[in-house]
């Protein structure tokens, strides 16, 4: 399992969402920035949203990601909790609850540096499978992708 200084860096993200509860699959697709700040981690990942039917937009999200002991702790960007996992699990699993709704996360590293998380989302007004595939990138193929997200 990585540890949390071994995510330091740029990423390719593809998404898929499959919404059960509208019957649609939503596509993200961008650059996720793992970049050192002083207690950890900012995650922060931007790029280009396609739901069917619609025009494409820009899309951007941001998390802190803290070491704490051997578990990867992921906070919101406004510091609340988000969840935890298990860097020494080989198949680390994780959930948070937002009552009426429940968010259940599942991480894949055996193919690091590629690796996965497969969110299940089940609420009154929600119920979606989200699929992350997450590639490293070099500083060169960044800025380029970068570049091309800002351009649209």
């Amino acid at each position: 399992m990585p540890r949390l200084d071994e995510f330091e860096g740029d990423w390719s993200i593809e998404r898929i969402v499959e919404d059960l509860f509208l019957g649609r699959h939503v596509e993200f697709t961008g650059i996720a920035r793992l970049i050192p700040e002083k207690d950890g981690l900012l995650y922060r990942e931007e790029g280009t949203l396609k739901v069917p039917g619609q025009v494409p937009i820009a899309a951007s999200r941001s998390y802190h990601w803290r070491a704490e002991g051997n578990m990867i702790a992921v906070y919101f960007a406004d510091a609340r909790p988000f969840h935890r996992f298990d860097c020494d699990d080989p198949a680390p699993q994780a959930s948070h609850s937002c009552d009426p709704d429940l968010y259940q996360v599942s991480y894949e590293f055996h193919h690091w540096p590629d690796w996965r998380s497969t969110w299940r989302a089940l609420g009154p007004h929600k119920d979606y499978v989200l699929h992350n595939h997450f590639s490293r990138l070099s500083s060169n193929v960044a800025a380029q992708t970068q570049r091309t997200i800002t351009a649209g």
